[in-house]
C-alpha cells in the first residue's frame, strides 16, 4: 500500500480484491498451522508455527487497514493521516501489521537455517540473530509510522524481505549441493522464489493493473503461493524424518528428536553411535568405515 501524507484514498491502493486476498493469506496460514502444531521435529515446529502465525497477523491487519480505508471511501470520509484526526482508526491496524511483517520472514530464514545446518550450535545462533534483526526492522518500521513518516512506511521491511530472500536462497542453494534436495530444501526453494518474485511484481507493475485487480491483490496471489509451498516443505521434512519407509528397521532422525541414528563398522572397529544429519532424507554420504544396520542386526552382532 503507498501511503502519502495527504487524506486521500484514491491514493491508497484500497479495491477489495486487495484486502479479500490477505483475508486468503491468514486462511492458508490458519490451515498450515493446524496441520503442523503436532509436529514431532520440535524446533521446526515452533519455527514454522511461528512464521504461519506472524504471517496470519500481517496480512490480516493489513487487510482490515485497507478494508477500513475502503469503507471510509464508501462513505465520503476523508481519511485521517495523523494520531488526532477522525477517521484513523486503520493506521492502528497497519501499526500491527508493520510490527509483525518482519517476523515472518525472519521465520523463513529460520527455517532455512533448521533445514540445512548440521551444527546444532551454528544454526541456533543464526536463528537467533535471524529473529533480532526483524525486531528491529520492526521496531524501526513502527518508530518511522508513530511519528507519521507514512511515505516511508513498509521500505525498510522491503528491504529487510530481500536480505532474507537472498540469504535464505543461499543456504537452500549450498545446502541441497551438500545435502541433496530431500527433506524439503525444493519446497522450501521455491516458496523463497515466490516471496522474492512477488516483492518483485509489486514494485514493477504499481499503478499499471486495473483497479479491479491491483499490484497489492497481485502480491497477495504469490505471498500465498510461498506460504503453501512452505507448509510442503514443512510437512516433506517431517515425513522425510519420522514417515521414513525405513523407520520400522533403522533408528533415523534429525539431530534435534530425541532418537539417534545407530552406526556399526564395517571393520573390526566397535560399534558406536553417532548422529546422523540428514544422512538418510537426503542421501548424504558417510565416512567409509561406517554403514547403517538395523537394529535386530546389531543386536545379533552383540551377543
Amino acid at each position: 500500500m503507498d501511503l502519502e501524507p495527504s487524506g486521500s484514498c484514491e491514493l491508497w491502493g484500497i479495491t477489495p480484491a486487495g484486502w479479500v486476498t490477505d483475508y486468503v493469506i491468514v486462511a492458508v496460514c490458519a490451515v498450515a498451522g493446524c496441520r503442523a502444531c503436532m509436529g514431532k521435529d520440535r524446533a521446526l515446529t515452533q519455527i514454522f508455527m511461528i512464521f504461519a502465525s506472524t504471517t496470519a497477523i500481517a496480512y490480516g491487519t493489513g487487510g482490515a487497514a485497507h478494508m477500513v480505508l475502503y469503507l471510509y471511501k464508501q462513505q465520503g470520509l476523508q481519511c485521517g493521516s495523523s494520531w488526532d484526526e477522525p477517521q484513523n482508526s486503520w493506521m492502528y491496524f497497519w501499526m500491527a501489521a508493520l510490527a509483525f511483517g518482519p517476523f515472518s520472514a525472519a521465520s523463513l530464514l529460520a527455517m532455512a537455517l533448521n533445514m540445512t545446518a548440521c551444527s546444532g550450535e551454528c544454526g541456533s545462533i543464526g536463528i537467533v540473530l535471524a529473529y533480532a534483526a526483524g525486531a528491529a526492522t520492526a521496531a524501526f518500521e513502527c518508530y518511522q509510522f508513530a511519528i507519521l513518516q507514512l511515505a516511508a512506511s513498509g521500505m525498510m521491511s522491503s528491504y529487510f524481505m530481500a536480505a532474507v530472500s537472498a540469504a535464505s536462497l543461499f543456504l537452500i542453494v549450498t545446502g541441497g549441493l551438500r545435502l541433496g534436495c530431500g527433506g524439503g530444501l525444493g519446497y522450501l526453494l521455491v516458496s523463497v522464489l515466490f516471496f522474492t518474485a512477488g516483492g518483485l511484481v509489486e514494485h514493477l507493475l504499481a499503478g499499471k493493473l486495473p483497479d479491479a485487480f491491483n499490484h497489492n491483490a497481485v502480491f497477495h496471489v504469490f505471498v500465498t503461493l510461498a506460504v503453501v509451498f512452505a507448509g510442503c516443505a514443512y510437512q516433506a521434512n517431517e515425513n522425510a524424518n519420522v514417515t521414513s519407509p525405513l523407520s520400522s528397521h533403522l533408528s533415523i532422525t534429525r539431530p534435534d528428536v530425541e532418537q539417534q541414528s545407530r552406526l556399526v563398522s564395517r571393520g573390526p572397529y566397535q560399534e558406536q553411535d553417532e548422529t546422523c544429519c540428514f544422512c538418510i532424507s537426503t542421501g548424504k554420504k558417510q565416512p567409509q568405515e561406517w554403514q547403517y544396520v538395523s537394529n535386530s542386526n546389531t543386536n545379533e552382532r552383540s551377543e
